[in-house]
């Protein structure tokens, strides 16, 4: 029974010490953070909530829309799946933007 229950603590204390990560909010980028990240373009389908943040006309509410309906794979994609105001989203921002999918590890 000991054995078990110290293989088991490093694995408990592993999964409280994520969701406090999880649940730790994010600094919001600074002015000059924000136009670097312009400058380099805002990955759609991986940067943060502050990152997309970061772009013309999107407010926290719509970085979570996006981040929920990700993979985006196109412009149009984008335009469906951000529904009612993707296209407008994307004529605001595309020059900032890529597409680019996440490299997998």
């Amino acid at each position: 029974m000991k054995k078990s229950t110290l293989t088991l603590l490093p694995l408990t204390l592993l999964l409280f010490a994520s969701l406090g990560q999880a649940a730790t909010p994010e600094k919001p980028l600074t002015p000059a953070q924000c136009k670097a990240a312009l400058k380099a373009k805002v990955k759609l389908n991986s940067d943060s909530l502050e990152t997309l943040k970061c772009l013309p006309g999107v407010v926290e509410s719509i970085a979570k829309d996006i981040i929920v309906n990700r993979t985006f794979s196109s412009q149009r994609d984008f335009e469906i799946k951000i529904e009612g105001r993707g296209a407008k989203l994307w004529k605001g921002f595309s020059q900032y933007v890529s597409l680019e999918l996440p490299k997998k590890p």
